[in-house]
């Protein structure tokens, strides 16, 4: 009996294993490739926006998901520099996307 129950043990692990690692595989989590594409579309932005110097867009946060999606969101002190960074961002390679939740605040 015990040489049975081992046997069927065995045939289990052996048959359950490999679903279960491609389960694992199918799991939403980012690829590095994805995370590397996205900090350097974010710093390819950032630069962009930084260098041009007739807006202060300091306090716009950018932030890019796995499909080219930019979401830029902050505050800033009138409409005219959230449009300028979307601009701006619009023209930076592997942008498919531009969203701005930018409020407009005048504590600057």
């Amino acid at each position: 009996m015990s040489l049975i129950f081992s046997a069927l043990c065995v045939l289990l692990v052996g048959v359950l294993t490999p679903m279960l690692v491609a389960y694992a595989g199918r799991v939403d989590r980012p690829r590095p490739s994805n995370i590397v594409k996205n900090t350097a579309i974010s710093s390819l932005t950032r630069t962009k926006l930084s260098a041009d110097n007739s807006t202060n867009l300091a306090n716009i946060i950018i932030q890019t998901d796995d499909n080219g999606v930019v979401l830029l969101h902050g505050s800033a002190a009138s409409q005219a520099l959230p449009d300028k960074a979307e601009a701006i961002a619009r023209t930076t390679i592997g942008v498919k996307q531009v969203i701005i939740q930018a409020s407009v605040s005048t504590d600057f």
